[in-house]
């Protein structure tokens, strides 16, 4: 009889790895030739949910990082069925056990690894993306830290013609010793009409309101927890991102 029981305890527990393992998303590492002669393959992890997509998210990491910053993010977003496209940009490093492709590649070309210099590589995936995907899916922009800057430069001046909205995670004037610039970003910011979610830490919210200040289709988060700085806000291992988490979700699946 106990014998038995193990026995069927092991079936059940089959089943539930099976079902667990139907849920979770298909992930596929990716290289993407460049559209401009740079020569830098671009480096991707592409999350396929099991059943039939709402929309596709690009998402682009914050300075030092890779596109391992995402890896729980897009799992969670694949489970809502939406297509996740995590990038690697050569201003960059290493996150989550996971090394910046994009970044190596271009350190053996000897390319500049500059913040600037990323948005290339940003073009390219969205090029991609677009390509491999139908031109009715609503497409979703991520940004973390200052590639949430080049997200707004990218929303305003690239045909995206299904972008539905920008998401971005502590976006900021963060170029002016790269182009003398002190007004960059804002410059773009006033092209974009798109819808806006915006967020970052807590400490970081009086100069996101004074860069967002009179842009309508904007809707700004402050955390009521410190909360944290780029998109690792979303990460399960900190408390605040629940918080984050709802908001976000209220935002995009509110959108007609």
């Amino acid at each position: 009889m106990i014998r038995s029981k193990y026995f069927l305890l092991l079936i059940l527990n089959a089943f539930g790895l099976i079902a667990f393992a139907q849920e979770s998303p298909i992930v596929e590492k990716i290289n993407l030739m460049p559209f401009v002669d740079s020569g830098v393959q671009v480096t991707v992890d592409c999350y396929k949910p099991i059943m039939s997509p709402k929309g596709v998210f690009v998402m682009f990491h914050q300075a030092g990082s890779s596109r391992g910053e995402y890896t729980e993010i897009a799992q969670k977003l694949a489970k809502q069925a939406y297509i996740c496209y995590a990038v690697d940009l050569r201003s960059g490093k290493s996150i989550n056990n996971v090394d910046n492709e994009t970044y190596k590649a271009a350190k053996l070309l000897m390319k500049s690894t500059s913040y600037l210099d990323a948005y290339q590589d940003m073009e390219t995936a969205m090029k991609h993306v677009l390509r491999l995907e139908n031109d009715t899916a609503p497409i979703f922009i991520m940004g973390s830290s200052y590639s949430a800057s080049l997200s707004i430069r990218l929303a305003a001046t690239m045909d995206i013609p299904n972008l539905k909205a920008v998401l971005l995670f502590s976006p900021g004037e963060y170029f002016s010793n790269l182009n003398g610039d002190d007004h960059y970003v804002a410059s773009f910011l006033k092209e974009v009409s798109k819808p806006i979610w915006v967020t970052s830490a807590r400490s970081e919210a009086s100069r996101i309101t004074d860069l967002f200040s009179g842009k309508n289709n904007a809707i700004q988060f402050i955390p009521e927890e410190a909360g944290h700085h780029g998109a690792k806000a979303l990460w399960s291992t900190f408390l605040s991102s629940e918080e984050y988490w709802q908001s976000m979700d209220s935002f995009y699946k509110s959108l007609p």
